[in-house]
């Protein structure tokens, strides 16, 4: 299956790696430092409770391409408490 991610952040990181290793084909849709970091090193994932860290290879990219489908998209929009009062929402 094609899946693309919307956000290279925490969550969409450990979606996307997790689809990839349980045999999808991913595109993440990152931007900036982030992007190049994805590039160069995949994903990386650090197991807390063994220690263990994995980097998982998966396609990166900064802007969709209106040739290319998707069989689903994941938008994930997830931010902290502090980022929204950063952005002036009201909580």
């Amino acid at each position: 299956m094609d899946i693309l991610v919307c956000g290279a952040g925490v969550i969409g990181t450990l979606y996307a790696a997790r689809l990839q290793g349980a045999g999808n084909q991913v595109t993440i849709l990152a931007r900036g430092r982030r992007l190049e970091e994805i590039r160069r090193h995949g994903l990386v994932l650090d197991n807390v409770l063994t220690g263990v860290r994995t980097a998982t290879q998966v396609g990166a990219v900064e802007r969709l391409d209106s040739n290319i489908r998707y069989d689903i998209a994941l938008a994930l929009v997830i931010v902290r408490r502090a980022q929204l009062v950063r952005l002036g929402a009201q909580l």
